[in-house]
């Protein structure tokens, strides 16, 4: 089974939560609960193929049983994305040039990121018509003290996204700024 990329999740997720305002805390129960469903498919399964031989049995119902725990893992990974999606867009009403990732996987901040500096972007390019002056994008990295080791895991993959897609930046202790594009990049 593929697996969909986290950065077209993400941008589903956005507009699911832009039509479905969705407190985080909802998201993240319907992620565990389908991460619950796809353990106890994976455990049938892997039951199901070392009992296959003792009774006669195909692998047939091996495969239905991983089948289907491949399919809840998909919910729960667009579960967990609106999860992450909501939490930014509930941040935005207080202040739209605000990106906080704390409690995100660097996955999942990774696709919030890439969303959010070309949602962003087009803001800037429509304001520059209309001549009015926007702020820098301001994303929360974080120092990595929720991290294993104290170490900070984020604001390095972030870092590196705005790097390679050719943004101007600034970086500090646990945030960076985006301030545009580099000039003579096109983008």
């Amino acid at each position: 089974m593929e697996q969909i990329p986290l950065s077209e999740i993400s941008g589903s997720a956005r507009l699911w939560i832009s039509e479905h305002p969705t407190d985080p805390a909802y998201c993240r129960k319907k992620a565990e609960a389908c991460m619950q469903k796809r353990n106890e498919l994976y455990t049938k399964a892997a039951h199901a193929y070392t009992r296959r031989n003792s009774l006669h049995h195909s692998c047939g119902t091996a495969l239905f049983y991983s089948t289907e725990g491949h399919s809840y893992d998909a919910r729960a990974r667009i579960w967990r994305m609106r999860a992450a999606q909501a939490s930014v867009a509930a941040m935005k009403r207080n202040n739209a040039e605000i990106v906080d990732l704390h409690g995100l996987t660097r996955a999942e901040a990774i696709a919030v990121v890439q969303d959010a500096v070309d949602s962003w972007y087009s803001s800037v390019l429509a304001a520059e018509k209309g001549v009015v002056r926007t702020r820098p994008l301001h994303i929360v990295t974080g120092l990595g003290n929720h991290s294993i080791g104290h170490k900070a895991c984020i604001h390095p993959s972030v870092v590196r996204v705005l790097r390679n897609g050719n943004w101007n930046f600034e970086e500090g202790d646990g945030y960076v700024d985006v301030l545009g594009t580099r000039k003579g990049t096109g983008s």
